[in-house]
């Protein structure tokens, strides 16, 4: 099979995240893609956190959040299997 990289930049607020939803549909639509795609989003997983966790301190979140989107980052390369990375870098400030 044909490996694509693909990639969705921008500055905050151009729209990447929302550009990045509609062409994960449009690939599973399509059949582009046959399996699953995997979102990994460290700021949404410090969202999740936070639910969480509330009283504890951001950074924490932060970090922990980031450490596990790099493990599912390497989980899915070992794998063989598809994933898009949203990256921010907001989320290491």
């Amino acid at each position: 099979m044909t490996k694509w990289l693909w990639i969705v930049a921008g500055p905050n607020g151009a729209g990447k995240s929302t550009h990045t939803a509609k062409l994960i549909a449009d690939f599973q639509a399509s059949g582009f893609i046959g399996a699953e795609i995997v979102k990994l989003n460290a700021d949404e997983r410090t969202a999740e956190l936070k639910k969480q966790f509330p009283d504890r301190p951001q950074q924490e979140l932060n970090l922990q959040a980031a450490q596990e989107t790099d493990a599912a980052l390497v989980k899915h390369i070992a794998e063989d299997t598809p994933y898009i990375v949203d990256p921010t870098f907001e989320t290491i400030v």
